[in-house]
């Protein structure tokens, strides 16, 4: 399965180790980064970010696809132009999870496992700080006391070097993933004054080489040409019923306003309309309460749930119920 390149991330905080998410939660809406590996670029930006949910927008080219006359925030700008993928991911922060992920390139929505996804493994991985002694230095070794400086990687903002750049190194372990990468150890690095929240550089070390994946550009203020994440139509998956409620099972309920929800009855040649009480038990469930002796057996039912969605248009979705 191809590797899709985007960012997911989670974690937990302490002086030396760290996760993901908290350098995540700091990142702000249209800040960019440009990556670098296997020959492609791919260019990844924050498309939206709250307390809950953060939508990463990623557009890729093959390296020898690009043309290098123009800026990737241009090209970008100006329709990403010979961009084999662009796609939105809507990941959850809280389960690190992928709760939608939409293709630009398809016009549809496509499944993304954690498995497929080239950093989406790294949520709950935790990773711990190395100390400036630790790191990499320039220059050969000697037995000496080493005042050699460490190493960086470069970094590009708005297409311009910055001379020396000042970055914070984790290393981790991958997990066990069954991909190239799989329990390997890995160094991940982080600009010092958190311009960008986002790696500049990652290092793998396969046992037998090591695997960089490097920035090539990053900024901020990078607006989208899409003005909406498109989000997948409501559907009912389940519903399981009980003496006094119903459960329902949803794909989605994130930006559903002014949710209401109906029992139709149809009686003869009737049909009557029953606002129902409901309490969200979680994003993908909807707990129903039925009045006791409130379903007649020979009437015919369709649960109706009503909505304005992020587009603030006006939906109905309409089910059948069996209560026989």
């Amino acid at each position: 399965m191809k590797k899709v390149f985007i960012f997911i991330l989670i974690f937990t905080n302490s002086i030396f180790s760290i996760c993901f998410k908290d350098f995540i939660i700091n990142t702000k809406k249209d800040d960019f980064i440009v990556y670098e590996f296997n020959k492609i670029y791919f260019l990844v930006k924050i498309f939206d970010i709250d307390d809950e949910n953060v939508i990463l927008e990623e557009v890729s080219i093959p390296k020898t696809d690009f043309n290098k006359n123009i800026s990737f925030k241009n090209w970008f700008l100006e329709g990403a132009i010979g961009a084999t993928s662009h796609l939105l991911f809507d990941i959850n922060l809280k389960n690190s999870t992928i709760d939608e992920t939409y293709s630009v390139t398809k016009n549809g929505w496509i499944e993304v496992f954690k498995e497929s996804s080239i950093f989406v493994n790294l949520l709950d991985i935790k990773l711990d700080r190395i100390k400036d002694y630790e790191r990499k230095k320039i220059g050969p070794e000697s037995n000496e006391k080493d005042r050699r400086a460490v190493w960086n990687p470069f970094m590009f903002i708005e297409s311009k070097k910055i001379p020396n750049p000042r970055f914070e190194v984790f290393k981790g372990k991958w997990p066990n993933d069954n991909s190239e990468f799989s329990l390997k150890n890995f160094e991940i690095y982080f600009d010092e004054k958190r311009f960008i929240s986002l790696p500049y550089f990652i290092e793998i070390n396969n046992g037998h080489a090591f695997i960089n994946i490097k920035s090539v550009e990053s900024g901020k203020n990078l607006k989208s040409n899409i003005q909406f994440f498109t989000r997948k139509p409501l559907k009912i998956l389940k519903i399981e019923k009980y003496d006094n409620f119903l459960d329902v099972e949803i794909n989605r309920s994130k930006d559903l306003k002014e949710l209401k929800i109906y029992l139709i009855e149809y009686l003869d040649d009737k049909k009557i309309f029953h606002p129902v009480e409901f309490l969200k038990i979680n994003p993908y469930k909807l707990r129903i309460e039925l009045l006791k002796n409130s379903i007649n057996k020979n009437s015919k039912y369709k649960l109706s749930i009503t909505y304005f969605d992020y587009k603030n248009n006006y939906t109905e979705y309409q089910h059948y119920i069996n209560f026989q």
